[in-house]
Order: structure tokens, then C-alpha cells, then sequence
């Protein structure tokens, strides 16, 4: 049971109560009472109105109010494979007005675990969240969100969600502070202790750990954070729990864990700092000069991006890597080379790529090099926003053919700049992620970075690559052809074959899952031109075809299960 007070002064408590028999079977309800004056006398409790009242018999619910005005329920729901959640204006009446919608949804999403805070002088209304998944249960992928931290924004109506821990991590029981002092959500959760190695299973008791993020772009470092109540004597601490109140340096931070072998309770009390809030993501750039000559051919490579990166590492695409800013590098042999950079800093990630076209100077270029790949981006959004900005390739020039492709949540729906013309809008996932992708002649005046405008705000990922040497007039040279598969129980997607019309053709494909991290392999003999890393995961690959007719299929697999859809088509030379 959890509790809190509106702005009117009444108190709310939630709760989950299963009944039944093991004959007749059991039902979890989530119930909600209300004390107008203080707690002094309660009316009936009641089953919350909404249309997804009854979970699974180990779910649980929490309460809070946020945002001056309102009350939020929020619940688990492993039947329904969603956290629900549930807003309420005060003043009005308790067992009707409810508003609800799904705070995080889709396969493994939903566990029996939640902590639920708010900002009392956040007038904007903010509600953090920190859950648990099960997607432990249906993956062996240990990099897959083991604890999730959701935060709501009024103003949009939506949540955003970002990764605590992964199933790697062996931890369980989130809780989380919010720290006004220094902008930060402190994270804690239950792991093995350190002198522990391995996993029993998730959440195993023995140490409680700390990790923190900035409120106002949440992103949580690798592994199990700080240990920060662990002892040799005692070696299953559990069920920590903490203060609903944020915290401060007035305050300073108090935690409270049990350990059923000792049966003590633990706590930790310390004083709380000041300190700098985490970083944005960079967003990855670079030059290179030059992009194409005859082998050997030495290019040196710029650094562009902006975001304050500390480190970065380039794949050339021929085996060569670098971790210098700046870098030079030589290309031994004729082939054309994806050259990449991922630049990095505490806050993130991201990847920029261009392509390298080398020949030797002796021999003609292979059937397809009519169609040749000027560049390519990639860029992402975890939090929820109502347009999706891409980037044009450097070194686009006019009578350039550009491929855009887009995955968003929740089902959105796409509206593109003007003159892009659609391949697919809205390819379903099923679970609420859509691919949509575009093309567009490259004109002088173009905005280098167009906009797609969202029906509602999403998290999202996506890119563009831009080609060269493509019929302006025609640029596809077959049909389009799509896959799709919701089942939750493959690792691949294999997409039928296209028919192209002319030698030398660049078939070219996209595919999405639903899902936030980099997860595909592209079809064998194809080159990955961009991967989304983080909001909704997308890829753009393509392959030469040197003669027309039947391509015949091609398959994209994942490291982990997962649900995807995909299209092919292919780009027609310019005569």
C-alpha cells in the first residue's frame, strides 16, 4: 500500500487485493479509498473505474500526487504486458474522472516492481517512475533494460524511458530520489555483493547499489552503480526503500534495506553535496578529404561534432580503427568503404558515417558503380517529441537521391517535409512501433536538416543516406516489398525478393523492431549504412545488383528475439 495528499488536502491509498480460490481461480484487483479531510474517515474502497483494473496476482500499484492539481496511479500488469497509469484532477469525484493511459508496453515490459516520485515545487507536473521489466524471461540478451526509469511530462501527456540497469546487471527492486540540490535521480537497487561473481537469477539479495543521472536528461552509466549498504555479516540485504520527499542539502539522503538472514534493518545516512548534473549526448560529425581517388589512398578525417565529446572511435571499413580525434588513414586496396565515428561522452553516444570509394586506377569500375553512396546519418531521440529531425549527409549535392527512414512509438503517424515521397508509411510492428520511410532528388536550397512532423510526441530513431549517380526522373527500379513479424519469437526477418529492370541496380532496405538499442545484422553481401542507437531502433542497408531480374530474399537477424518489419526496393542508375 502507498499513500500520498492532493492540493485539497485529501489522502489517497492504493492497493492490490487478489481474490478467489485455487477452484475457481483468482482475480488482483487495483482499489483506490480517499479521505477528504486528512484521514480523520474514509469513504468505501473501490476498484479503480478505469478498463484495466485487474492484473496478474503478484502485481502491485503506488499513488502520487504531482503537478499542483492531480493524482496519478500507477500499476503492473504482466497479463497485459503494460505499466498502466491513471490521473485524476482533485475536487473531483473519487470514483469516476480517471484518465488512463499505458505508461510502457509491449512483450517482457511489465514486472512486479515500481517506485513512484514527484518534485513538490515542480509546477510542470513531472512524474518519475522506476520499473522493472521481464524481458529476462523471454531473451537470454543480458544487455536487454533489466530496470527502467520512466518520466512523465503533463505538458505532453507522454512518458520518456531510459535504461537504469540491464539484465546483465542481476538486480531487482528499484527505488529512486530525486535530488533538487544537484538536479540528479539517485537510483538504487538490489544485487549480488561485490565479492559475488555471477547470477543466480535477477534481484538474488546480498548489497544494495546507487546510480545516479541528471532529471533533465536521465542517462545512467553502465553496471550496478556504488554499493552503498553491504556488509560481510550480512549478505542478503533486500527491499530497500526510501523517502517519497525529494532531498536536498538541507535534508541530506536516508536509506532503509532488510536482511532476512540477519532479520536487522540497515540504513544509510549521508550528507548530500553539490554536483554537476550529467551531460547530453554528443551528436557525431566529421569531414573527410578526400572521399574518393585511386589506391593508396591517405584520408584524413575531422572531427565535427558538437556536445562536448571525450572520446571517439572510428571504423574505417576495411579493418583499420582509431581513437584519436583527428585521425589519418590510408586505404590499401580499390572497394568502397563505410568510414564510421561514434563519439562519446558521459551523457551518450552517437554515430555519424561517410562513404570511401577507392579504385586502382588500372582496372574499370564493377558493373553497379554507376550508383555510388555519398554519406550517410543517423540521429535519435529517447525522449518524447513531436518532430523528427534528420540531417543530410555531407557532401550532398544537387540531383542526389536521398533515402530517409523513421521508427516512432505508439503508433504515430508521419507527416514528411515537402517533395518526399513515400516507400512505406506507418509498416506496423504490431506493438505499437511503425517504420516509415522516404525519397527525395536532392535540390540546391534544401534544408540540411529536414523535419518530419509527429502526430503525438514519441521516442524515435532514424537516418538518411544519400546516392549518387541515381535516375532522377525514375529512382526506383522495382517495386517495394515488406515483412513483418509480431510474434516475439525470432531473432530474424527475411523479406522476398525484388525484381529489378536494370544492370547494375543498388537494391536498398530499412527495417525497425520495437526496441531501443542497436540489435541487426544486415543481409549477407549488404553494408549497413546507418544504425538508430537509441529511441526506436531502424537500419539502412543496400547491395549492388549487377545484372536485372529476381534478387531473391534477404534475411536481417537480431541479437535477441524481438518484433520487426522490413521493406526492399532498389535505386535505378541514371543512364
Amino acid at each position: 500500500m502507498t499513500l500520498d495528499k492532493d492540493s485539497l488536502g485529501g489522502v489517497w491509498v492504493t492497493w492490490t487485493q487478489v481474490a478467489g480460490n485455487s477452484t475457481s481461480g483468482y482475480t488482483n484487483s487495483v482499489y483506490v479509498n480517499y479521505s477528504a479531510n486528512g484521514g480523520a474517515s474514509w469513504r468505501s474502497p473501490f476498484v479503480l473505474p478505469v478498463a484495466s483494473p485487474h492484473p496478474a496476482p503478484d502485481d502491485i500499484s503506488a499513488v502520487v500526487a504531482f503537478g499542483n492539481n492531480q493524482i496519478g496511479v500507477m500499476w503492473s500488469d504482466h497479463l497485459a504486458n503494460t505499466v498502466w497509469w491513471a490521473t485524476h484532477a482533485d475536487g473531483k469525484a473519487p470514483d469516476s474522472n480517471w484518465k488512463l493511459q499505458p505508461a510502457l508496453r509491449g512483450k517482457g515490459q511489465s514486472d512486479d516492481h515500481l517506485n513512484l516520485k514527484t518534485l513538490q515545487t515542480d509546477t510542470s507536473g513531472r512524474v518519475f517512475a522506476a520499473v522493472k521489466t521481464s524481458l529476462n524471461d523471454y531473451s537470454s540478451d543480458k544487455t536487454l533494460p533489466q530496470l527502467v526509469l520512466l518520466v512523465f511530462k503533463p505538458g505532453t501527456g507522454a512518458f520518456t524511458q531510459s535504461t537504469i540497469s540491464v539484465a546483465g546487471d542481476c538486480v531487482s527492486r528499484p527505488q529512486i530520489l530525486l535530488d533538487t540540490q544537484n538536479n540528479l535521480v539517485h537510483a538504487f537497487q538490489t544485487a549480488p555483493p561485490t565479492s559475488v561473481s555471477g547470477c543466480q537469477w535477477s534481484g538474488i539479495p546480498g548489497a544494495i547499489y546507487e546510480k545516479t543521472a541528471s532529471m533533465d536528461n536521465p542517462v545512467f552509466g553502465s553496471g550496478r552503480g556504488t554499493p552503498v549498504i553491504q556488509s560481510a555479516s550480512a549478505s542478503k540485504m533486500n527491499d530497500v526503500t526510501t523517502t517519497k520527499q525529494s532531498v536536498n542539502s538541507s535534508t541530506g539522503i536516508v536509506i532503509l534495506a532488510t536482511d532476512n538472514s540477519a532479520k536487522r534493518y540497515w540504513y544509510s545516512d549521508r550528507p548530500l553535496g553539490s554536483g554537476t548534473p550529467a551531460p547530453a549526448a554528443p551528436k557525431a560529425s566529421f569531414t573527410a578529404n578526400p572521399t574518393s581517388g585511386t589506391a593508396p589512398l591517405n584520408v584524413a578525417f575531422t572531427d565535427t561534432s558538437t556536445g562536448a565529446p571525450t572520446s571517439w572511435a572510428w571504423d574505417f571499413g576495411d579493418g583499420g580503427t582509431s581513437t584519436a580525434q583527428n585521425p589519418t588513414h590510408s586505404y590499401a586496396a580499390a572497394g568502397t568503404y563505410t568510414a564510421k565515428l561514434t563519439a562519446t561522452n558521459s551523457g551518450g553516444s552517437s554515430s555519424a558515417s561517410t562513404a570511401i570509394t577507392v579504385t586502382s586506377g588500372t582496372t574499370p569500375p564493377p558493373a553497379g558503380a554507376g550508383i555510388t553512396v555519398v554519406g550517410s546519418s543517423t540521429t535519435y531521440s529517447g525522449t518524447a517529441v513531436g518532430k523528427a529531425v534528420l540531417t543530410v549527409p555531407a557532401g550532398t549535392a544537387a540531383g542526389d537521391v536521398l533515402v530517409a527512414s523513421i521508427a516512432g512509438d505508439l503508433n504515430s503517424t508521419v507527416t514528411p517535409p515537402a517533395g518526399w515521397t513515400p516507400i512505406v508509411s506507418g509498416l506496423s510492428v504490431g506493438s505499437g512501433s511503425r517504420l516509415f520511410s522516404y525519397y527525395r532528388v536532392a535540390a540546391a536550397g534544401d534544408p540540411a536538416s529536414p523535419s518530419w512532423t509527429l502526430n503525438t510526441a514519441v521516442k524515435w530513431g532514424g537516418g538518411m543516406t544519400a546516392y549518387r549517380g541515381v535516375d532522377n526522373a525514375k529512382p526506383l527500379d522495382s517495386s517495394v516489398v515488406t515483412a513483418v513479424d509480431t510474434s516475439w519469437t525470432k531473432s530474424s526477418l527475411t523479406v522476398g525478393s525484388v525484381t529489378t529492370a536494370t544492370n547494375g541496380a543498388m537494391l536498398i532496405g530499412a527495417i525497425a523492431c520495437d526496441c531501443a538499442s542497436p540489435v541487426f545484422t544486415a543481409p549477407a553481401a549488404w553494408t549497413e549504412r546507418w544504425e538508430a542507437a537509441g529511441g526506436q531502433t531502424a537500419e539502412h542497408a543496400d547491395a549492388v545488383q549487377a545484372a536485372a531480374g529476381a534478387s531473391g530474399t534477404a534475411t536481417w537477424t537480431f541479437s535477441a528475439v524481438r518484433a520487426a518489419a522490413a521493406w526492399r526496393a532498389a535505386l535505378k542508375p541514371a543512364d
